[in-house]
């Protein structure tokens, strides 16, 4: 990735409808809502624990979280998400009142810095939940880990990183804009995790069945790694 930074990675700013109306939505693109969306959702509320800090790396997508939050007339529809809510006793529920619900559990929302090594949230998590971020903020196998490092200083010793990603990123766009990937595989993902401090306790692959023109990649994973030491 020759003249590239993680720092020009993270500061990548796309808008997130056109995002939204690509990659999660079910009517115009049921295949990539099932593996993109679904297939982590559902590894997601297997194990999430309902006290949420949302950290988001682009103004676009903070703008929208809290447009969400907020209930505002222009918000991204999020309630298909609320069906994956693991049964606390509110399973009678119609989905707008366990969105409203979900909303509740959310503590607070802000911009992430990669580069800041302090953590990010008011105290140190059980559990973070990180989707579909190594990848875009990561150049290379030193960066990959460094980021590592830097999400697993918001977590406790003895908790838990619900995290997914692509492996192998062959491309990746939304709309006329190719957003930077960085293509890694499972053995690099491992050790990275490792040397991060992770041990991965549960690690889930799909294989892309996908073919299209926008994205293209060899499978999708999910992970569930406990924070066993400081690095």
């Amino acid at each position: 990735m020759e003249g590239s930074s993680s720092k020009d990675y993270m500061l990548q700013e796309f808008d997130h409808d056109v995002f939204l109306q690509l990659y999660c939505n079910p009517g115009k693109y049921p295949s990539l809502y099932e593996e993109l969306v679904l297939f982590p959702l559902r590894h997601a509320m297997q194990n999430i624990h309902l006290d949420i800090h949302i950290l988001e790396l682009n103004e676009s997508c903070l703008k929208a979280v809290e447009k969400w939050l907020k209930k505002e007339e222009n918000a991204p529809d999020c309630a298909g998400g609320a069906q994956f809510l693991p049964d606390l006793g509110i399973s009678s529920l119609n989905l707008s009142v366990k969105e409203d619900f979900l909303r509740g559990k959310v503590k607070s929302i802000k911009k992430y810095d990669l580069s800041c090594t302090e953590a990010s949230v008011p105290q140190k998590a059980d559990c973070l939940l990180c989707i579909y971020m190594l990848e875009h903020v990561s150049v290379d196998e030193e960066s990959l880990l460094r980021n590592l490092k830097a999400i697993g200083s918001n977590i406790k010793i003895g908790g838990i990183l619900l995290a997914s990603g692509v492996f192998n990123y062959q491309l990746f766009t939304i709309g006329e804009k190719k957003v930077n990937t960085f293509p890694y595989d499972e053995i690099l993902l491992r050790r990275c995790m490792k040397d991060a401090g992770f041990n991965i306790i549960i690690l889930e692959t799909l294989k892309s069945k996908i073919d299209s023109a926008i994205i293209q990649y060899d499978e999708l994973w999910c992970a569930a790694a406990i924070r066993e030491r400081e690095v």
